[in-house]
Formats: C-alpha cells, structure tokens, sequence
C-alpha cells in the first residue's frame, strides 16, 4: 500500500499553510494532452487520483465549471465543455484549456482557511495561479487527499493505481 503523507501535512493544507512539493523527480514521458476529449476517455485514463467537476475562477467575479484530473505523474489538468461538440448520453465533450505540473506549486492554501462555509483554494506555480471553488468540505477533503497523493506518491508508483475520487456529476 502507499505511503500517505502524515496527518499533519493534510491538517497544514487545510489550516492554509503552504505545503512544499517534494523533490522533482524524472518525467514520466507521458503525451500532453489531446485539445478535445469526451469525459469518459479522461475517466478511463490509468494513475489518475480525482476526476470531476468543480469551479475554477475565469475572473475576480466570474466562475466557471470545469472538469478537472489530477494525474499520478502529479499533473492537475482542467477542460471545459466544448458546447459546440455536442453531449452524447451524457458523455460531456471537453476542450482541454490548462495544466499545471504539480511538483512546481510555490502556493497551495484556502482563500479563507478558518470559514466552516467558503473552501475555495488557490493552486499558484511561480507563473500561474488558479483559485478552485470545490462545492463544500466534502469535496475539498477529497481535493486536498488528491493533490497530496499526486506530489508524495513516487512516479513510477503502480500504474494500477485505481481512481481515489470522482465527482459525476456537474455543479
């Protein structure tokens, strides 16, 4: 079984505290991302930690759902719906619109880290920074069990590794 970060280190990124990532280790090789997928080819993707819809703020004022991967080669991922593509029985089209390697977060804290109501996060390399409004302690729970399984977790861990958490359904 993996090794999971301590306690502590989930408790620091829930009070707000910045979590560093570990140590850069070798690329995995894997492809970039192709421009425009369907939700279950992302869905059937080997090594992948969290799948699902959430919020990712466009603007100051503006939110947008987007799906969102996050990768066991540490890798966060988000698509937005591809409307002119068309749904087919309920297999969304995404565009993919951003990435952000893991292994490079200079930034990872809740916007408001002592409200019991407002989990938004920002996620921010050195270049980018990406606030992620997740729904509610729920689903930032499973967001922040993810994103610490994707930076401790060695790359060449088990390919066979099963998806920890899927949000289904769009918000």
């Amino acid at each position: 079984s993996p090794h999971l970060p301590p306690t502590s280190s989930i408790a620091a990124f829930a009070r707000g505290t910045r979590v560093p990532p570990p140590p850069r280790q070798a690329s995995s090789g894997a492809a970039a991302p192709l421009p425009a997928l369907r939700q279950s080819q992302l869905e059937a993707l080997p090594r992948v930690f969290l799948l699902g819809w959430s919020y990712r703020a466009v603007s100051m004022l503006r939110w947008a759902p987007a799906y969102f991967v996050i990768s066991g080669d540490a890798t966060l991922l988000w698509y937005e719906e591809d409307e002119a593509r068309g749904n087919e029985n309920g297999d969304a089209p995404l565009r993919f619109d951003g990435s952000f390697d893991l292994r490079e977060i200079a930034r990872l804290q809740r916007e408001e880290p002592t409200s019991h109501h407002n989990f938004v996060f920002i996620v921010a390399t050195a270049d980018a920074e990406l606030r992620i409004d997740p729904g509610g302690r729920d689903e930032f729970r499973r967001w922040q069990d993810a994103l610490l399984l994707a930076v401790t977790l060695p790359v060449t861990a088990s390919p066979e590794l099963p998806v920890a958490y899927r949000s289904d359904q769009k918000t």
